[in-house]
């Protein structure tokens, strides 16, 4: 099993998004396309973290990002909702995604799916899979969370 740091996870984060930013992909759309990639290696990593009950260091992530964003002079990102911390997958999104390159609204609803799939036992390889049978495509699943 893959370490289980603040640090491991940042750096494989990082380069799960780099992939994501510069794969080419067979479809822009559906199970073979980018975002579904990305979705489902997303699912796969923080899945490690909360089934090793670590989501601490999505914490960490957060305020390490914050902490030297105020030293380079910027505004800090503001700290997560409650919303977003009694929610694991929330969270390890917003973790991830501290520069909203994935916007607010596509981590509420990914967080949702993941969530109810993780509720499932669904594994990462069958996600996307599950999504689509689940018809949980719908911006309406935000409103759940």
């Amino acid at each position: 099993m893959a370490r289980m740091n603040m640090m491991d996870f940042s750096e494989r984060a990082e380069e799960l998004i780099q992939e994501w930013c510069v794969a080419k992909f067979e479809a822009k759309r559906g199970p073979n396309g980018k975002d579904s990639f990305l979705k489902r290696e997303a699912y796969r990593l923080l899945k490690q973290y909360i089934d090793a009950d670590r989501q601490d260091i999505f914490l960490r992530a957060i305020e390490m990002t914050k902490r030297r964003e105020e030293r380079q002079g910027r505004k800090g990102r503001r700290a997560p909702t409650s919303a977003i911390i009694d929610q694991p997958f929330k969270l390890g999104l917003y973790a991830m995604f501290s520069d909203d390159s994935l916007t607010r609204n596509k981590q509420k609803l990914w967080g949702n799916q993941m969530n109810l799939a993780y509720e499932n036992d669904v594994e990462p390889d069958d996600l996307i899979g599950f999504i689509y049978s689940k018809d949980m495509k719908s911006l309406d699943l935000i409103r759940l969370g």
